[in-house]
């Protein structure tokens, strides 16, 4: 998650947010605008930012688990 936090806090918690919801909802990006209160564009253009930041390849079960667990590690309180 190191590219995303190097955005900033606030942004950082933002997209990692948005990231660990998509991922949450099984890549359902209506579902991920409902539970965010966003437009499913808005999704949609978050998480090619996010996935373009992180060079990862979404369509992998091995990358998700790793993006789902590294996003519940740092958003832990």
């Amino acid at each position: 998650l190191a590219p995303l936090e190097r955005l900033g806090r606030p942004r950082a918690e933002t997209a990692i947010r948005t990231l660990a919801t998509f991922l949450d909802e099984q890549g359902s990006v209506t579902k991920t605008a409902q539970r965010l209160h966003l437009h499913r564009n808005a999704v949609t253009y978050r998480m090619r930012r996010i996935t373009d930041l992180l060079g990862v390849d979404l369509d992998d079960p091995d990358q998700r688990l790793a993006l789902q667990l590294a996003c519940r590690a740092r958003l832990l309180p």
